[in-house]
């Protein structure tokens, strides 16, 4: 996972315009979930969200993330359909195991809200796991916090509750996660330390949400820094050389080859975020 600036994309006209899809349905989502005799007990009915869905929006969060998952960074469109993911839920939520609604009904159609996912960190399925066998993961409606007595139910609340799920808008996620590259382990990721010496509390609550350490994502990254390390390799060698050899040539295949290893942490890249810390510790030592 990687910082985006959202701001680089504009939010789309159908969610923010005067009298766009999204602003008319937020209206009439606050008028809905006013009242609860509209979604509960027996007469209750469905609000049903269209606004997020719109096929503009889709192309919006596709360029800001360079079709990347925003928590996995899996490149997802060569296999399947792209979730647009609510940071926080839309219709309901997962509190201690038990499904509560409403949830951020006012957020449905909020381009700060709307995130990229691939199906696994975004829907509830079971994966195998190094070590734990087969278990649930996938954010779905999941939205942990630290304290549920400040949990929002009306529209602003949300600013006073205190998020355990990174978020790549709004977060610096290498500053809560950690990447590990020896053999047995390569590919696995950790919730990092804090200043405190703790383990950050959103690395930890992200990894076990988004299932980052689903078998098939972690084998996607081992594979994945198995060629950033060559490259790191590779770069050594020609480092060693110039000591002996600082011809012009030399120096020349030199900058090929660190530009080979830059280009890993691109952010238009798979797992740029894991790249950019073995990338990054690896340069200073040399530069």
């Amino acid at each position: 996972m990687i910082h985006v600036d959202r701001s680089t994309v504009p939010a789309p006209e159908v969610l923010t315009g005067s009298n766009s899809r999204g602003v008319r349905e937020r209206a009439q989502a606050v008028e809905f979930f006013s009242n609860p005799a509209n979604y509960e007990g027996e007469n209750k009915k469905k609000f049903t969200f269209r606004a997020y869905s719109d096929d503009v929006v889709k192309e919006a969060l596709d360029q800001l993330f360079h079709h990347k998952c925003a928590y996995c960074e899996s490149k997802y469109e060569a296999t399947q359909p792209m979730d647009v993911e609510h940071y926080r839920p839309k219709g309901a939520v997962i509190i201690n195991g038990e499904e509560h609604k409403p949830a951020y009904y006012w957020l449905a159609a909020d381009w700060d809200n709307l995130l990229p996912s691939c199906t696994d960190c975004n829907r509830r399925r079971y994966h195998e796991f190094k070590g734990a066998g087969r278990k649930l993961a996938g954010k779905e409606t999941l939205f942990p916090i630290a304290d549920e007595s400040k949990r929002a139910k009306a529209p602003g609340e949300e600013e006073e509750e205190e998020r355990l799920l990174l978020d790549p808008c709004r977060d610096q996620p290498e500053e809560h996660l950690e990447f590990l590259k020896n053999d047995e382990e390569r590919g696995l990721v950790r919730p990092s330390l804090l200043p405190n010496d703790q383990e950050s509390p959103k690395g930890k609550e992200s990894i076990e949400v988004y299932g980052l350490q689903r078998r098939g994502l972690r084998n996607e990254r081992r594979a994945r820094l198995t060629l950033i390390l060559e490259q790191i390799v590779t770069v050594g060698r020609v480092v060693q050389l110039m000591d002996h050899d600082p011809s012009d040539a030399n120096m020349e295949w030199l900058s090929d080859e660190l530009a080979k290893l830059r280009r890993f942490t691109d952010e238009n890249q798979p797992y740029s975020g894991m790249a950019r810390q073995f990338v990054d510790q690896y340069l200073v030592t040399i530069l």
